[in-house]
C-alpha cells in the first residue's frame, strides 16, 4: 500500500503544493481589491528541489492522498492593480502545472465561501506579510520571517485541498474540531520539514507524535510549543477578533483553454487561488481617554497631570496634559496626531488632597472604538474620613423581628488594580 502511493502517472506526479519564496511586504500594500480581476498571469512555477530530489508533501488526510502526493512549488501570479507578484495556491490537487507556461493567462472561475479555509488563509497571509488593520498593528501583530512563514503556506495548501475534496471541518458550527484537524496537518508539515531540513532533531519517534507534542522548541523540547497551541492562537485571533484584519477574498482561476498547450499529453491543468485583501473604504478614528477619579466615591478629580507617551521608548510621540472638571484627558488622531498603538501612561502630579501613583500603566489604543480607548484611574484621597454605620440581621418573612447570633463577615472592597 505504502508502495504504491509512491508509483504516480504523470498527471498525478504534477499535483503541486504552491509554496516558498515569501513575497515583499509592498504586495498587499495596495488599496486592495473588492472585485475579482477578470483574469491573473502566471509569473513564475520553481520547483522546490533539495540536494537535487524534489520535495513532496502528503498531508494528513488519506482522502486527499488517495489520488497522490504532491510535488512542492512556488507559483507566483501576476494580477492587475497589484504592484508586485502575489503568491497562488492550488485549489486542484490533481493540476498540471509547470515553468513553461509562464505568461500565459488564468481565467476568473469563482469564489471560495468556506469560512474555515477562509480563517486559515487571512490568518497565513496577513501574518506572512505583515498586512493587518490599524488595530492588528496596534494589537503587535507580527510578521513571520520567510522559514517560518513557508511552513503556514504548507499547511494552508493542505487545508485548501480538504476543502476541495470536502473533508473540512466547518468552524462555525465545530470549531475546536476545525483548530484539531488544522493542528493535524501542521503535525504532517513539520514531519515533511524534518525529514527534508533536521528542523526538529530532539524528535526520535515521529510515530507518537500528536498535535500536542512540543513540536517548535528552542531548548530541544523541554519547553515550547505544539501544533494545537500555534493553530488555535491564530485561528482564535482572527474569528474572535475579526477588526484585527482585512476582509479577505478567495478568488479562484483556470487555466485559459484557448491558449497553446506547450507540453505532451493531454491537459490537466491547475487551478489557481489567490487570496486578496478587500479594498478598504474608510478610515476609523483614533482617541485616547485618560478619566481620573476618587476611589470610593467615583468623584472626578481635576488638575491631575499625566504623561502620555509611546510605550516602546521611541520617543515618536509624548504629550503632557491635565484633567479637567471633568476629570479626563482625551487626546485624537486630528488635534495631536495619535495613532492605534500601546502607550505608556504615567501620573506625574496631583492636586493637594492625593498623591500622584508612582506606576505608570501601559495601554493599547484601538481605532474605531470608544469603549477600549477609555483609560480610568483612581485616587485614594490623602486623609481618608471614617464614618460609621449599622448591619441588622432581620427574619425574611417578617423583617421587623431580629436574629441574633448571626455572624457577618466585613471586607474591604477592592475599587482598582493599585
Amino acid at each position: 500500500m505504502k508502495n504504491n502511493i509512491f508509483k504516480r502517472t504523470l498527471a498525478l506526479l504534477l499535483a503541486l503544493v504552491c509554496i516558498m519564496g515569501v513575497l515583499p511586504l509592498s504586495a498587499f500594500a495596495d488599496s486592495g481589491t473588492s472585485s475579482a480581476p477578470a483574469s491573473i498571469t502566471q509569473q513564475s512555477a520553481v520547483g522546490l528541489r533539495v540536494d537535487g530530489h524534489a520535495v513532496r508533501y502528503p498531508t494528513a488526510n488519506e482522502t486527499v492522498n488517495h489520488s497522490g502526493l504532491a510535488y512542492v512549488f512556488d507559483a507566483q501570479v501576476n494580477v492587475e492593480g497589484m504592484s508586485t507578484p502575489v503568491r497562488a495556491m492550488c485549489s486542484y490537487h490533481d493540476g498540471f502545472l509547470n515553468p513553461a507556461f509562464n505568461g500565459q493567462k488564468w481565467n476568473y472561475k469563482r469564489e471560495l465561501t468556506s469560512p474555515s479555509l477562509k480563517a486559515m488563509l487571512t490568518w497565513v497571509y496577513s501574518s506572512a506579510y505583515g498586512n493587518f488593520t490599524d488595530a492588528g498593528n496596534a494589537r503587535g501583530l507580527e510578521t513571520w520571517p520567510e522559514g517560518w512563514a513557508n511552513l503556514w503556506f504548507v499547511t494552508a495548501q493542505g487545508i485548501t485541498w480538504y476543502d476541495e475534496y470536502g473533508v473540512l471541518i466547518d468552524c462555525t458550527t465545530d470549531r475546536e474540531g476545525f483548530i484539531r484537524q488544522a493542528a493535524e496537518e501542521m503535525v504532517s508539515v513539520f514531519k515533511m520539514f524534518h525529514d527534508t531540513w533536521n528542523s526538529s532533531p530532539w524528535i526520535t519517534d515521529w510515530s507518537s507524535v500528536d498535535i500536542h507534542t512540543i513540536i517548535d522548541s528552542n531548548d530541544n523540547g523541554v519547553t515550547g510549543n505544539s501544533t494545537y497551541d500555534y493553530i488555535s492562537t491564530g485561528i482564535n485571533l482572527v474569528l474572535d477578533h475579526p477588526e484585527y484584519f482585512h476582509d479577505f477574498h478567495m478568488w479562484e482561476y483556470e487555466w485559459d483553454s484557448s491558449q497553446p498547450w506547450l507540453m505532451g499529453g493531454s491537459p490537466n491543468m491547475q487551478r489557481l487561488l489567490i487570496a486578496l485583501p478587500d479594498e478598504e473604504t474608510t478610515d476609523l478614528p483614533v482617541r485616547l481617554t485618560v478619566k481620573k477619579l476618587e476611589a470610593g466615591t467615583n468623584t472626578p478629580i481635576s488638575g491631575v497631570t499625566f504623561k502620555i507617551e509611546s510605550a516602546d521608548g521611541s520617543g515618536d510621540f509624548s504629550v503632557t496634559r491635565t484633567t479637567g472638571a471633568d476629570g479626563t484627558i482625551t487626546l485624537t488622531q486630528e488635534a495631536d496626531r495619535i495613532v492605534a498603538g500601546q502607550y505608556k501612561i504615567t501620573e506625574t502630579a496631583a492636586p493637594a488632597g492625593y498623591t500622584a501613583q508612582a506606576e505608570s500603566q501601559v495601554v493599547t489604543v484601538m481605532p474605531g472604538s470608544s469603549a477600549s480607548s477609555v483609560f480610568t484611574f483612581y485616587n485614594v484621597p490623602d486623609t481618608v474620613t471614617e464614618g460609621d454605620g449599622s448591619i441588622r440581621k432581620v427574619d425574611a418573612d417578617n423583617p421587623t423581628v431580629g436574629i441574633a447570633g448571626a455572624v457577618i463577615r466585613i471586607a474591604s472592597v477592592k475599587l482598582d488594580d493599585g
